[in-house]
């Protein structure tokens, strides 16, 4: 047997054991969301725009988890989202729903046919373009003085949605726009590390991560 082979040998069961744990990792995550559907039903029954599973979308497991940490941490919150979709369609929903922890929703987003579909769900769209904030730095062209009802005391990260784009941008625009004891979920955090922006969370806004998931974060103060 040549070197070739022998270490191919000896790798082949380091492959197999990290496929056995990414795919147990991806069926704990599936049972969570599929958990936190089940916790969702009430407000979704005969609603055909709630949380989906796969693609693009928040976990339905991720909303759970934040609005865990909202109501216990604040009682009730008005959220600002950055990147719009299916997540913006469930908490409308959510937010309509008896003794709702959402109070009020405003959501930020790039493409206009995303904003045209979001604006009548119920909450507020703010409509902002890409550009760069700085070179090599691709983000909505906006500030916290763009935002219509500061502060907020909920924030989440899922947007926007290009290759090019810096999400930790988010972290040195939106400061000034969330509250003392604001809640912010990340999401898509198994995709890219955009800067360090959890990290960058934890030291500049000096959160704490509250949940720990392969695809998203929770942090509060």
């Amino acid at each position: 047997m040549t070197l070739r082979q022998r270490i191919g040998a000896r790798l082949r069961p380091l492959a197999y054991w990290r496929t056995l744990s990414e795919m147990r990792s991806e069926l704990s995550q599936l049972q969570r969301d599929v958990n936190a559907l089940h916790a969702l039903a009430p407000a979704y029954l005969g609603n055909p725009l709630g949380p989906q599973l796969g693609g693009w979308s928040v976990a339905p497991s991720a909303l759970v988890d934040m609005l865990a940490v909202v109501e216990r941490h604040l009682g009730t919150a008005r959220v600002l989202e950055i990147g719009g979709g299916m997540s913006t369609r469930a908490l409308t929903t959510i937010m309509a729903a008896e003794r709702s922890p959402i109070t009020s929703i405003t959501t930020v987003e790039h493409d206009p046919s995303f904003v045209d579909a979001l604006a009548g769900l119920g909450g507020e769209v703010v409509h902002r373009p890409l550009g760069e904030l700085e070179p090599g730095r691709v983000w909505f062209q906006l500030t916290a003085d763009d935002l219509p009802q500061p502060p907020y005391d909920c924030l989440i990260i899922d947007g926007p949605l290009t290759s090019e784009s810096d999400r930790s941008c988010a972290v040195d625009v939106l400061e000034s726009a969330v509250s003392e004891a604001c809640v912010v979920l990340v999401d898509d955090t198994h995709i890219a590390d955009h800067g360090g922006m959890v990290e960058r969370l934890e030291r500049e806004w000096r959160l704490e991560r509250t949940v720990v998931r392969p695809t998203y974060e929770v942090l509060t103060r």
